[in-house]
């Protein structure tokens, strides 16, 4: 359990404000650009490269197509964590037809969040 308050207690919502956690919120704070594609031509050619296309191809077939677009910055060291959750349901599809891929444009580590 105190894990799962860790993590709670830099989620900057709901989880912080239950938990009565008082955090700056600059530390944790995440910026967020929607539909990235319609800001960089390079990026929007990206996500149509047919090398990268062609891997959602071969596990769900030829009908694929772009459901939106993400970037997020976080701040190194505290990163920006979100609580354990399933987005699946809250957008539309049809059968097992939604995939998820991701670029990481820095490593990973815990030491950069």
């Amino acid at each position: 359990q105190a894990e799962e308050r860790s993590l709670e207690a830099a989620w900057p919502g709901r989880y912080r404000t239950q938990l009565g956690v008082d955090l700056d919120p600059d530390a944790f704070r995440c910026d967020s650009l929607h539909d990235v594609q319609r800001h960089s031509a390079l990026l929007s050619r990206l996500i149509t490269d047919p090398r990268i296309v062609g891997h959602f191809v071969e596990l769900i077939g030829p009908n694929v197509a772009l459901h939106h677009t993400k970037y997020h910055v976080k701040p190194p060291g505290t990163g920006a964590p979100f609580p354990l959750h399933q987005d699946y349901p809250h957008f539309p599809h049809e059968g097992t037809s939604m995939m998820l891929g991701a670029l990481l444009i820095d490593d990973a580590t815990p030491e950069n969040g």
